[in-house]
């Protein structure tokens, strides 16, 4: 007898699925990271209490939020940002403009605007 699947299961498949078609049409390397990162990213929250349905529910509309932008033809790559050990400075410092990885490569952080 196959088990089946509740709606969220078969969101949470389908979104997985749906980033890794999107991984592979990137080129080369950068494909396989994004890959990589879906599954990681799977991997990270799959002791979550399936009874947690808010917590959920936001993964998945977190996830569908990331995979529009990871869709995007002018997206060729991401780079994951890990918080270095030992860092109690709240994060100023980092070398990374902005820092959210949303890849729409605006540069904007909270600097005006070069005036030509």
């Amino acid at each position: 007898m196959v088990k089946r699947l509740s709606g969220l299961q078969r969101q949470v498949l389908s979104l997985y699925r749906s980033s890794l078609r999107a991984a592979r049409a990137k080129p080369g390397a950068s494909g396989d990271s994004l890959a990589a990162m879906a599954r990681s990213e799977i991997e990270k929250h799959r002791d979550i209490d399936r009874k947690d349905i808010l917590l959920i529910e936001h993964l998945i509309r977190k996830g569908r939020r990331q995979l529009e932008l990871l869709s995007s033809a002018s997206v060729t790559g991401v780079m994951h940002l890990q918080p270095q050990a030992g860092n109690s400075s709240g994060g100023s410092g980092n070398a990374s403009s902005g820092g959210s990885g949303s890849g729409s490569g605006g540069g904007s952080s909270g600097a005006a605007p070069p005036n030509a």
